[in-house]
């Protein structure tokens, strides 16, 4: 169960009740990536000859998402150039499709204000110093990108990494493949659905997994890295301002998401390029979690504790804020809850303690 500290005493963030009826299954089209199947690079004959010049640039984006909605002029602005030292004009497409987005190292003030509303106890500021360049992938991790895992012959799929039996599972086994739940499905699960329903132990084999298979350390981001890509400069509540009511464009949530998940980039991305960093579903952080954080150069949770922090919020929730934190057991799976990815060039970064 996601839970979360205030005041003295420790309470249940519950989410709104679940869609039911006519408001589940219900999955809009989005244009295709950002790169057309057939002008992506061979895939390599084996996982060992993959190298880093494998990796894809990505053309400068056009002033809209893949959802064809335009960008507001400050974003077009950005969107072929530089902006808070990140280059938005090349991004990286690894082996199983993911968009991996330079993010420049920095400083920045992490947690909310005291007057913030809806701030928890848990959010108390911090200035942190981020030393190291990173990629952090661009959409949550989606159910297409764990097919490929899974379906490796490699790989043996354990039993606390993802909830089979759920009726929010995006997958299930049929034969000796696993394959898209589909109909069977209450959210109408497509390959381009962030995947749930995954712990963070399944998070954790599954960056294991592609580690190996690409020669480069993949890792969940740090809770400080999130924070610092999720915010992209900005000190605001949200990262499109202090206004909820402005949330639309930007983040599937409770109040539009029609009870489920929804395609990711399918909104506008932050000023970094990274979308869905608000809603559609929570994200696994590499940190125990802890009320307290120390800040400072290159923080990282305690050494142990009994839940990993999550953040970011999801369909079914209405706090967006950039600042919301929550926390889970490392075996809890959850219809909304996933996971995105990140790694260090130099890696020196730990994976994950």
């Amino acid at each position: 169960m996601l839970s979360a500290v205030a005041g003295c005493g420790q309470s249940q963030r519950t989410p709104a009740p679940q869609g039911t009826g006519a408001d589940r299954g219900i999955v809009k089209e989005i244009a295709p990536e950002f790169v057309e199947e057939a002008d992506r690079p061979p895939k390599p004959a084996s996982d060992s000859d993959f190298q880093l010049a494998d990796l894809e640039r990505i053309p400068p984006r056009s002033g809209i998402t893949q959802s064809g909605e335009e960008l507001p002029p400050e974003f077009q602005d950005a969107a072929g150039g530089q902006l808070h030292g990140i280059d938005l004009a090349i991004g990286m497409r690894n082996s199983v499709g993911m968009t991996m987005v330079p993010i420049t190292h920095g400083e920045y003030v992490m947690g909310s204000p005291t007057e913030e509303s809806g701030r928890d106890d848990d959010e108390a500021q911090v200035k942190v110093t981020l030393t190291e360049d990173f990629y952090m992938a661009a959409t949550e991790t989606t159910v297409g990108q764990i097919l490929q895992w899974v379906n490796d012959p490699a790989v043996t799929l354990q039993e606390d990494w993802i909830d089979l039996k759920s009726e929010y599972g995006p997958i299930e086994r049929r034969g000796n493949r696993y394959v898209l739940r589909g109909g069977s499905c209450i959210f109408g699960q497509s390959e381009e659905q962030p995947m749930v329903e995954i712990s963070w132990l399944g998070a954790d084999a599954f960056c294991k997994w592609l580690s190996k298979k690409e020669g480069r350390e993949y890792r969940l981001p740090t809770e400080a890295e999130w924070e610092y890509c999720c915010r992209a400069g900005t000190t605001t509540a949200y990262y499109w301002g202090n206004d909820l009511s402005q949330a639309d464009p930007y983040a599937w949530y409770s109040s539009n998401s029609g009870g489920a998940t929804r395609p990711v980039a399918g909104k506008l991305p932050n000023v970094w390029g990274l979308y869905d960093m608000a809603g559609n579903c929570w994200e696994w952080t590499s940190d125990w979690y802890a009320a307290e954080r120390a800040g400072g150069t290159d923080p990282r949770g305690p050494s142990s504790r009994s839940g990993r922090a999550i953040r970011g919020g999801s369909w079914r929730n209405s706090d967006l804020r950039s600042g919301i934190r929550v926390h889970g057991s490392p075996e809890d799976r959850d219809s909304i809850l996933g996971f995105r990815v990140a790694w260090s060039p130099s890696g020196t970064r730990e994976r994950s303690r």
